[in-house]
């Protein structure tokens, strides 16, 4: 049964200013089931609708920004893996209303198995995820296909962006990240499984990560961050790796222009959580290290981000479909 918080808006619209952009905004539309109702303040602003896509008996849980103007294009947002989800979730909702605050027309979602949406995740994989992908991109489209379509993606969403890139979908595509495989992701993200042990476990009680992938590759499932890692979604990701256009031009001059951003430490909680576990899990942090903040300043990133997209629009060519 398809369940929507009716204080949705009032908890992702925290007071005060919005970090990304270091400027305020009036409350987004309330919403209910599905439906998008009148602006709370009774005042002209950004607009927010929540609902899910039934998919092979599964729900798929979007939220469709809306501009205060006509938009000047659509972004489908992709987000990172599931375990960074809920850390770079409140940088991730801010910058798709900063999108939608510059004109854009922006969906974001959470694949199945992961936030919001229904299913197991163990079931779930990286083919379920692109397709995922494929059926938001409709909702979007369905809003307006004359409009371009950007990919913007980060980490494991960078990737997956690019792979539907290569197979034509949007005209544009922007990546944060992209890891340079699936395969090399999930390895790297088995380090939270080994933080996790060092703490809990005995020493003679660990497991190394050899022992972790020999557990899936034999059809067992292994718990990282609270999410059970299938075989199906090992195997899948021997055959992921990083697709980018093979274009000899310079890629934002191509016909469907690309750009590939590194994240630094400014990014905070949209950095991969895999890059952020030192060797040495013991390690304490120094009392005079100030506590990491939940929402950085990152204008560093999302400015010329934005910057880069609008100047991708007046160069896409040909028929927008």
């Amino acid at each position: 049964m398809k369940h929507v918080c009716a204080n949705l808006a009032k908890l992702e619209n925290p007071p005060g200013s919005d970090p990304l952009a270091n400027k305020s905004y009036r409350p987004a539309a309330a919403i209910h089931n599905g439906a998008r109702l009148a602006p709370i303040d009774g005042g002209h602003c950004l607009q927010e609708r929540a609902d899910y896509l039934d998919v092979d008996s599964e729900q798929l849980y979007y939220v469709l920004h809306e501009p205060a103007i006509s938009p000047i294009g659509q972004v489908l947002l992709v987000g990172p893996f599931a375990s960074e989800r809920p850390h770079a979730y409140a940088l991730w909702v801010r910058w798709a209303r900063f999108l939608a605050a510059e004109g854009f027309q922006v969906l974001r979602f959470d694949f199945r198995g992961v936030g919001e949406s229904s299913g197991a995740f163990e079931k779930q994989s990286l083919t379920t995820w692109m397709e995922d992908i494929r059926h938001c991109s409709k909702i979007l489209r369905a809003q307006s296909n004359t409009l371009p379509l950007i990919l913007n993606g980060v980490g494991l969403g960078a990737l997956l962006c690019a792979r539907a890139f290569s197979e034509g979908l949007g005209h544009a595509m922007l990546l944060w990240s992209p890891p340079e495989s699936a395969r090399q992701l999930l390895y790297d993200t088995l380090r939270l499984r080994l933080a996790t042990d060092f703490a809990l476990l005995p020493a003679n009680g660990r497991r190394t990560r050899d022992d972790y992938i020999k557990v899936m590759e034999c059809g067992g499932l292994v718990e990282v961050e609270g999410y059970p890692w299938s075989e199906r979604l090992w195997r899948e990701s021997a055959d992921f790796p990083l697709t980018l256009p093979a274009d000899p031009r310079d890629a934002s001059q191509a016909p469907r222009p690309w750009h590939v951003m590194e994240l630094d430490q400014r990014a905070g909680n949209l950095l991969p959580l895999a890059a952020k576990v030192g060797v040495n899990f013991g390690r304490k942090t120094r009392p005079e290290d100030e506590p990491p903040s939940l929402n950085p300043d990152v204008s560093y990133l999302t400015v010329p981000s934005c910057a880069w997209m609008k100047d991708a629009l007046s160069k896409i060519s040909g028929e927008v479909a």
